[in-house]
């Protein structure tokens, strides 16, 4: 039972992707990828990812365009617009 319920999320899929982003040479991660979707079922798609912001944000490039920087004493709060979500303070 409780294999069943750990393995539940997966119910709700229909794809895996593999993003290549570059970093490791892909072959044995895509082919996992691949070898999920086909016991599962699944479309396997392949992507072509890029690092930029992984990139900033280990450089500490942390742009308001790009990051959500929630401040000590902030929350995260879901704002019905096009930013989707925003920084508020803890009341």
């Amino acid at each position: 039972m409780l294999r069943e319920e750990m393995r539940g999320w997966m119910s709700h899929y229909t794809r895996a992707a593999f993003i290549d982003t570059g970093l490791v040479e892909a072959g044995q991660y895509e082919q996992r990828a691949r070898d999920k979707a086909e016991s599962e079922g699944w479309i396997f798609e392949r992507m072509q990812g890029n690092r930029r912001m992984m990139d900033m944000l280990i450089r500490g490039e942390w742009t308001p365009e790009d990051y959500l920087i929630v401040p000590p004493g902030h929350s995260i709060q879901q704002t019905g617009t096009e930013t989707i979500i925003k920084a508020v303070p803890v009341n």
